[in-house]
């Protein structure tokens, strides 16, 4: 664990191993999930944007992304990984700064990848306590969060798409 909302703090030692059973680990990520369920409201919106038409009980209701720093330009603390996520999910108004509270998340690092990018995955229940976080052009957003970071934080590298050696194509 690199950092998670303050709900899951209880789940987790001081060095981010598990304090507690996986099982109790998704029970407390779930909740704000059950809370909707027993309110008939189990229903999360849909990427399209929708509001779950086929009315699927707690069908995507995690949204999961993951950040990584391109092999060879560097790897970070947690501390720094701790602050980027913390703005990114804030760019995404998912969380309101450092005020997660209504939110439940959590980030891992679980070492490099096989090509070598240090990165890591974050985990977002969509329950929230005002209601459904709506993932709805995430893509999109998450695409912008990332190039206005790349610009504001000085840690990370800005990525020049002449540099990525690939072609990104839309379908």
């Amino acid at each position: 664990l690199v950092c998670a909302s303050g709900d899951m703090f209880p789940s987790f030692d001081m060095d981010g191993k598990p304090a507690a059973s996986y099982a109790e680990i998704g029970r407390r990520f779930d909740r704000r999930y059950r809370v909707r369920e027993r309110k008939d409201d189990p229903f999360p919106p849909d990427m399209r944007g929708k509001n779950n038409p086929e009315r699927e009980h707690g069908r995507k209701r995690v949204w999961h992304c993951s950040l990584a720093i391109k092999a060879g330009q560097g790897i970070l603390t947690d501390q720094e990984w701790e602050a980027v996520i913390r703005d990114y999910l804030t760019r995404m108004n998912i969380i309101d700064g450092d005020d997660d509270q209504g939110v439940t998340w959590l980030a891992v690092r679980h070492g490099l990848s096989a090509n070598g990018n240090d990165h890591v995955h974050i985990m977002v229940q969509l329950a929230a306590d005002d209601g459904w976080i709506n993932p709805y052009h995430d893509r999109i957003d998450a695409q912008s969060s990332c190039r206005r970071m790349e610009k504001s934080r000085p840690e990370l590298v800005e990525l020049a798409r002449s540099d990525t050696g690939t072609r990104v194509s839309w379908q």
